[in-house]
């Protein structure tokens, strides 16, 4: 976004406020004058994402209105929201708590209390759902900054000054943010609770028939039952139910501002705030971008000079998801054993015999008949095929063109584990690995970052071990590295880039992986 509609819409957000606040005061007055010497059962309506600064201090003023006004005997909050950014969710929820401490607090949830909408609602002293309400999406999505290539018109004063911490740093923050999630659901629900952590950390929804029997809610019930518990802990019989939402009076300015929140796709959340940005919020249009749109390497990325005999092949040809940054390290560690490198657009018009190995890595274009064949012939001859693929790259339909000519098969999906893992579900422990293979020899965990399954009748040399896979949604050990006839296969690739690559023996298995291809 550019600095002028970024200045446009701070003006908006500090207008809104004003108008909020006023709106407010002039709600104050109305209820005072009205409700003197009556008991007030108030209705606060939290139905929208709750991102922009103006959206929660709409709601925090409303239940500071609450807090203050002493004819409001308790509070139920009308719940309809995905969730919003952390810090404004954290800033509603510790508003709610202030009030909690001084009023009853009643949830009843409508449409939906999904991810930080949850959040706010688990602060209440019963909650209501109704029987086909969605409850949970419990945890955070995080975008995550992108560190710029260095300029010397451009001079910062540290490593960090771009993009706020590391790559490594960023899952520790993301860990946290959910792990204080978990906590606030653990506190609330306590003994109510019946479900343990690793079921909520999953991000699913439930009905609010299931959310009550997993003791996320209280009671099946709707607004009208809400309110009745309410006075009933407020101790009040006669009491007159009055919406805040309502009172305030919506202006144009603060109606303009709620219109700008419809987020409708990953760059419309990037631009809510400077990354690193975090978010309880459930977004289902939230999307990757498309396998189609992924950024592929392309052949003049790399001025590859004429090579020696036994250079080492690349593939290059089949619109490759992968950046010259991403095989840094595996191409130092093959030159280093005196091996040059080739990138190959054409895998049947040049002869395959004069390379020591090919490299395949996360192709997006299936593979034809003619080149799968030149490829065989070539590994019947003694060559050697490393197959490297990554869900988060690609679907493995193209890889899958000429991994299944030798019995191997990349699933769709991906791994993760909740319980045993590397900061992320998806950052997971590899400990089973086969110390007689070349390839695995000498290295006792890995971390794999996004991996998916590998199946073939023989041949695994290391398995992910009580893992579940996506697609399947079934616990079992699946192998991650397969070698058979010539060929080893990887189902990952961000293990070979800095800085994942120096995490637990994964620069081992890069070691190992360059001394296979060049003997």
């Amino acid at each position: 976004m550019h600095l002028k509609g970024k200045y446009h819409i701070t003006v908006i957000a500090i207008i809104a406020a004003i108008a909020v606040a006023v709106s407010v005061l002039h709600a104050s007055a109305y209820l005072r004058s009205e409700s003197q010497n009556k008991n007030l059962i108030a209705v606060v309506e939290v139905n929208t994402p709750i991102i922009y600064t103006s959206t929660r201090d709409f709601y925090t003023s409303l239940m500071q209105y609450a807090l203050q006004n002493v004819s409001i005997k308790a509070v139920v909050l009308k719940l309809d929201s995905p969730g919003g950014s952390v810090s404004a969710i954290q800033d509603v929820y510790l508003q709610l708590l202030k009030l909690k401490a001084e009023k009853p607090v009643v949830t009843s949830i409508l449409a939906g209390a999904l991810s930080g909408g949850y959040y706010i609602a688990v602060v209440a002293d019963y909650i209501y759902a109704l029987p086909m309400s969605l409850v949970g999406s419990i945890g955070v999505i995080a975008i995550k900054p992108t560190q710029p290539y260095p300029s010397e018109k451009i001079v910062e004063t540290g490593p960090y000054k771009y993009t706020g911490l590391s790559e490594l740093d960023f899952y520790e923050l993301v860990n946290q943010a959910l792990q204080d999630f978990i906590n606030t659901i653990k506190v609330h629900r306590g003994s109510k609770l019946k479900v343990p952590e690793t079921e909520l950390m999953k991000s699913a929804i439930y009905t609010g028939l299931q959310a009550r029997a997993m003791g996320l809610v209280d009671e099946i019930g709707n607004l009208d039952d809400a309110i009745k518990k309410a006075a009933q802990l407020a101790e009040v019989e006669e009491y007159q139910v009055v919406f805040l939402n309502k009172e305030v009076k919506q202006t144009p300015t603060t109606w303009y501002t709620s219109q700008t929140q419809a987020i409708k796709c990953l760059e419309d959340l990037a631009n809510m705030s400077t990354p690193p940005s975090l978010y309880y919020l459930y977004l289902p249009s939230l999307k990757p971008k498309p396998i189609t749109e992924v950024e592929v390497i392309k052949q003049e990325a790399f001025q590859a000079a004429k090579s020696p005999s036994k250079s080492i092949a690349f593939d290059v040809g089949h619109q490759n998801a992968y950046a010259s940054s991403d095989i840094e390290l595996l191409i130092k560690e093959i030159c280093s054993r005196g091996r040059s490198i080739s990138f190959v657009k054409n895998l049947v018009d040049v002869s395959l015999e004069k390379y020591n190995a090919i490299v395949i890595i996360s192709p997006t274009k299936p593979y034809t008949q003619e080149e799968r064949k030149a490829i065989r012939n070539y590994l019947e001859q003694g060559g050697k095929l490393l197959l490297i693929y990554d869900p988060e790259k690609a679907a493995p339909n193209a890889i899958n063109t000429i991994a299944t000519d030798f019995q191997i098969t990349f699933a769709t999906g991906y791994l993760y584990n909740l319980e045993n893992n590397d900061k992320n579900y998806r950052n997971i422990y590899i400990t089973s690995l086969d110390q007689n293979n070349t390839i695995t020899q000498g290295v006792d965990k890995l971390i794999l970052y996004t991996a998916t399954a590998i199946y073939t009748t023989k041949g695994a040399i290391a398995m992910a071990q009580n893992t579940w896979l996506t697609t399947a949604n079934v616990k079992s050990n699946y192998p991650v590295i397969v070698a058979r006839q010539g060929v080893v296969a990887i189902s990952d690739q961000t293990f070979l880039k800095e800085p994942y690559a120096h995490q637990a023996d994964n620069m081992k298995l890069i070691h190992n992986i360059a001394k296979y291809l060049t003997s």
